[in-house]
């Protein structure tokens, strides 16, 4: 993974470049994945975590509840996990530690 002038990958200029975007149309799957990876490895880019709760509640939304009920549990169990992640480091931040 290649590094920018700031030294950060290259894909953090990519992620915020993204994460400004509204419709990821074909590539919305693959954007979830990658950054489900992207915060495996860099856990506290809010940025990400929230736009990646969005991508989440928008697919549990166009699910068939009766049908996709197995894969609306599992997509609702990582967009939790999510939400959680991002309360810890609101409140971190809240009390002057950096996030």
């Amino acid at each position: 993974m290649g590094l920018d002038r700031f030294g950060f990958p290259a894909s953090s200029l990519a992620n915020s470049m993204l994460v400004e975007l509204d419709n990821y149309g074909d590539s919305t799957r693959q954007l979830e994945k990658s950054w489900y990876e992207w915060l495996h490895f860099y856990p506290f880019d809010t940025r990400v975590t929230e736009k990646l709760a969005e991508l989440y509640q928008n697919r549990i939304d166009t699910l068939n509840p009766k049908k996709d009920a197995a894969q609306i549990r599992l997509i609702e169990k990582k967009l939790q996990l999510l939400k959680n992640r991002l309360e810890r480091y609101r409140t971190m931040a809240g009390k002057g530690r950096a996030v």
